[in-house]
């Protein structure tokens, strides 16, 4: 089944990328001059602290793999 959002919203991302040949680094700078350009307010959030979780076997913060607890 197709999708012609999902189509347009490619679409739309292709051509953007073409006018910067497809290199990342012209479209982040066009991205940020654009962002300074605005009269909206920029949001940015803190960072939410990484949880470790035996149950999802996460890297524990020493770099170990967290050993599993079954309760």
């Amino acid at each position: 089944m197709r999708d012609t959002i999902v189509e347009e919203v490619r679409g739309v991302r292709d051509a953007y990328a073409r006018q910067f040949g497809y290199d990342l680094h012209a479209l982040c700078a066009d991205l940020r001059r654009e962002q300074q350009l605005s009269a909206g307010p920029i949001v940015s959030f803190p960072r939410r602290p990484v949880r470790f979780s035996p149950r999802n076997k996460a890297l524990d913060p020493t770099g170990e793999r967290a050993s599993r607890v079954d309760t």
